[in-house]
């Protein structure tokens, strides 16, 4: 029978107010994450910084927790109840290794690694891994009576990962619960989970049946979810990476594979777990925001003044966030690459940048046609003044006679502003039809 090890990360999105931050900095559950690296702290720090290029460095691995971004790790023993467990049958699945949380400028990641059970020796039979693929990044109900993957702890046999988080990890209220977590689905009812799955029979990998069953999430032995050949090859051409023959990468709806070989098993996972993942944390950060500033645009009326400040706030995180290269290393940077095509995010900036457009569109049409107004009114103005000097200057008034009411001067001259006031509003009126 085949074997597979596997190892997993989940990416949680979850959005913290100043309140939140501010519970959670003074919370002794959660540490400054170097301290997930004792002895070897400023080897293995400096190693991981390096794989990122300096301005996205300080905000994905920050040294100083004064900064605008932070970032915690938890202290897993002062958890009440202890970390819950994904079950098989009667045992141990899948475990966490550690929980990180990412503190960024608007949202915040929750990143969780995760291994298979040690009893087995991080091998995993293939029904137990397609079991595991399938429903372990479940987060939200995808209907009112879905029974979503269930977690266990040492308090309870049956919890969801989403509550095990919001009640025993943060410790929020219903509220805070639903603050954090109440508009954070931008990936549908499943949380991002990237894996590394090994065989250990194979020298070189292709993508095959396992592959493409493991990258769409399909259950083991279930014939209905098949793919036809066309599709099959769609998937392998358009999302697949693969540079070596004893791995390749696979990334479909937010379900990202490292596919490997033996040989070289042990590097990936190192490199996976210290490198690639905060790769792909920054591609979810950008999708994350990208959208959030898209449904903005979608929600505020093209006139509403706060689309002036929603577009600064899109230029200050193309700034700091939006980099056309992330990694120093070849390999991180083609893998960015990768994410980035997948997640489409080119083509979100680019609706943004539509709609900016748009907005500027509406702007410069209402700015000409408050121009219009001005030069409407000064025009009413000196249309209503020029009869009173242009008869004056033709009967040659004497200034004396200006100030005499009734007299030919002023009938005459009222008559003809009253001719002159008729026919600018009728102008009006008829050039608004004309538009």
């Amino acid at each position: 029978m085949d074997r597979f090890s596997w190892h997993g990360f989940l990416f949680a999105p979850i959005s913290l107010s100043e309140s939140l931050r501010e519970k959670i900095n003074c919370s002794p559950k959660w540490r400054p994450w170097q301290e997930r690296f004792p002895g070897q702290e400023a080897e293995q720090i400096e190693d991981m910084r390096k794989f990122l290029i300096a301005p996205i460095r300080e905000k994905i691995f920050p040294l100083c927790e004064s900064s605008p971004c932070s970032r915690k790790t938890l202290v897993m023993e002062r958890v009440e109840g202890g970390l819950p467990w994904f079950p098989e049958r009667n045992g141990q699945l899948a475990t966490i290794q550690w929980v990180d949380l990412l503190i960024l400028d608007t949202f915040s990641l929750l990143i969780f690694k995760l291994s298979a059970d040690q009893q087995q020796d991080q091998q995993l039979g293939t029904e137990d891994l397609y079991s595991l693929n399938r429903k372990l990044p479940a987060w939200f109900k995808r209907h009112p009576g879905d029974d979503i993957a269930h977690w266990r702890t040492a308090e309870t046999d049956k919890t969801t990962l989403k509550d095990w988080v919001e009640k025993k990890l943060f410790g929020f209220s219903e509220k805070e619960g639903g603050e954090a977590f109440g508009d954070t689905d931008w990936f549908g009812h499943s949380l991002p989970m990237a894996s590394f799955v090994g065989s250990p029979n194979q020298s070189e990998v292709i993508p095959d049946e396992h592959f493409i069953n493991l990258l769409v999430g399909a259950p083991h032995g279930n014939r209905t979810y098949d793919l036809c050949a066309a599709e099959i090859q769609r998937v392998s051409t358009e999302h697949v990476f693969q540079v070596y023959n004893n791995w390749l990468l696979g990334d479909l709806n937010n379900r990202i594979l490292f596919y490997a070989a033996k040989e070289g098993s042990r590097s990936l996972i190192i490199n996976i777990e210290k490198h690639y993942i905060y790769a792909l944390a920054s591609v979810f950060y950008q999708k994350i925001m990208l959208i959030h500033f898209l449904e903005e645009f979608i929600k505020t009326k093209i006139y509403d003044k706060n689309k002036k400040s929603l577009r600064y706030s899109i230029v200050q995180f193309r700034k700091q966030y939006s980099f056309g290269k992330i990694s120093t290393y070849y390999i991180g940077e083609k893998i960015y690459e990768f994410f980035m095509k997948i997640d489409n995010i080119g083509e979100i900036n680019d609706k943004i940048t539509k709609e900016i457009s748009k907005s500027d569109d509406y702007e410069n049409i209402n700015l000409r046609r408050k121009e219009g107004n001005y030069l409407f009114f000064f025009a009413s103005f000196a249309a209503i003044l020029l009869p009173v000097s242009t008869v004056g200057t033709i009967f040659s008034v004497q200034e004396k006679y200006l100030f005499v009411f009734p007299s030919k001067f002023w009938t005459s001259t009222l008559a003809l502003t009253a001719v002159f006031i008729v026919w600018l509003i009728w102008l009006k009126f008829f050039l608004r039809k004309q538009k």
